[in-house]
């Protein structure tokens, strides 16, 4: 066998090897790193959805609460509150023809005699937001 002087660097199949196993290496990261991104834009959508669901609610219950009971009713599918309107159209919930919630698929609002007022959201996701409020007069702030 025959000694090699002041012969350095690598051989073609060392650098294949190597080249491979970057390659392998850089797909896996790919791979994982994908999934990741993936997985989180699913999650931060399915968030603003819950968000959407509960602005949504927050402003007709917060509404709901301050007004007197005998000028809150149910009708076709409205709510009437005070002077607000709500209702479910083309898939958004409406205040007054105005766009409050989109991607809803049922809002359902019935009032159980004087006492009850039951509110049920859902988006089109199946994502279900349900509610119920006493319309007591004496726990009323006033007409809002």
């Amino acid at each position: 066998m025959m000694k090699r002087i002041g012969k350095t660097g690598y051989t073609l199949i060392e650098v294949l090897l190597a080249a491979a196993l970057i390659a392998v290496v850089a797909l896996l990261m790919y791979s994982f790193f994908g999934q990741g991104f993936a997985l989180y834009g699913v999650e931060t959508a399915s968030a603003e959805e819950q968000i959407n669901l509960r602005q949504a609610m927050s402003d007709i219950t917060n509404i709901v609460r301050v007004t007197d009971p005998d000028d809150i009713s149910v009708e076709n599918g409205v709510l009437t509150v005070g002077s607000r309107k709500y209702k479910l159209s083309n898939g958004s919930i409406q205040k007054d023809g105005v766009a409050i919630a989109n991607g809803i698929a049922v809002f359902d609002v019935s009032r159980t005699g004087d006492a009850m007022l039951v509110i049920r959201i859902v988006n089109q996701n199946g994502t279900e937001l349900k509610t119920s409020l006493s319309l007591n007069s004496s726990q009323t702030g006033g007409t809002a």
